[in-house]
């Protein structure tokens, strides 16, 4: 069996798998009682929570504006027409990889070096992670009596928070290796992201940036939650619900369906009934599909752009004349 055939089977098969998941556990919940939670939701808050995809864009396209404009000069257009692109290749890609595609649209738009462009996706990757494990530890400080489980998350997370953060800001710029193509690509991507902490502004404006990106995410779900309904405290929901977040994240099934519906019935389940959760993990995912329908115009017109400068590399270089010797 072909590769191309082979992860097009295996991405088939987490879809249906998080499909059938999610199917079970709406079944448990009954479809009535799905109906009738969402006809008493109140439809003021639903719609302010669907305001906030375009604060949560413009935050992402200026971030990335930051983290690639280490590299080359980016406009906040061309940013967020990569964000939206990437947006929607995470709906078919695993653990939202799909964001690691803005290093190959970077390389392919401005010139960079793609290495260095993954380099740069990749930190901007993981300054989103430790930007909701941020938004989890805050929440769980004022938390009031967690249980030993969510603490040790907490205290997990925390930890790693640290200790990434610490590792980047002390590895000093690694020597590539020419004669080796591969470890010499994993260099140049690895000094990009590592000389990005020499851009102050850039630096400390990311990681600005990644904190209020999931306050942003977290505080439309809130919205949304208490739309539908929820009788949980306000700290349960900021504390609890990045927790589901992360189970989604985990390469199981397709953009974490099913996974993090199946989480949030469990963390939430001492506070409301099932019809409201269900509808929370609804929404969840329905941010994904919107973002992703958003994207649609971006990946097109970046198509076109990144293949014709991927034709273009591969293009023969002309002669240099010899002067007529």
């Amino acid at each position: 069996m072909k590769k191309g055939a082979f992860r097009l089977l295996l991405r088939a098969g987490a879809l249906l798998l998080g499909l059938a998941i999610l199917v079970a556990l709406l079944r448990r919940v009954g479809w009535t009682d799905l109906r009738r939670a969402i006809q008493a939701a109140d439809p003021a808050l639903l719609a302010v929570a669907f305001c906030f995809f375009i604060p949560q864009v413009a935050v992402m396209a200026w971030r990335w504006q930051l983290i690639g404009g280490t590299a080359q000069r980016l406009s906040f257009y061309e940013s967020c027409r990569m964000v939206l692109a990437a947006s929607a290749l995470n709906v078919v890609l695993p653990s939202k990889l799909g964001d690691l595609c803005k290093g190959f649209m970077l390389g392919g738009e401005g010139g960079t070096d793609m290495a260095r462009g993954l380099g740069l996706a990749a930190l901007d990757k993981l300054l989103d992670v430790l930007g909701l494990a941020a938004v989890l530890v805050i929440a769980g400080t004022f938390a009031a009596k967690p249980e030993p489980w969510v603490f040790g998350f907490w205290a997990a997370t925390s930890a790693g928070l640290f200790v990434l953060l610490y590792l980047l800001h002390r590895t000093r710029r690694i020597e590539t290796t020419p004669r080796h193509k591969v470890l010499g690509a994993l260099a140049r991507g690895l000094n990009a992201a590592i000389e990005v902490r020499h851009h102050k502004a850039a630096w400390f404006g990311s990681l600005g940036l990644s904190l209020l990106l999931w306050v942003l995410h977290v505080g439309q779900i809130f919205i949304f939650y208490h739309g539908v309904g929820t009788q949980a405290p306000v700290t349960a929901i900021w504390s609890r619900v990045p927790i589901a977040i992360f189970v989604g994240l985990l390469p199981v099934t397709l953009a974490g369906i099913g996974t993090r519906d199946g989480a949030l019935f469990l963390i939430m389940a001492p506070w409301d009934p099932r019809p409201v959760i269900a509808w929370l993990g609804l929404f969840c995912t329905l941010r994904y599909v919107v973002m992703a329908l958003l994207g649609v115009p971006a990946i097109m017109s970046l198509g076109s752009v990144l293949t014709a400068s991927l034709r273009a590399k591969d293009l023969p270089q002309p002669a240099v004349p010899d002067g007529g010797k």
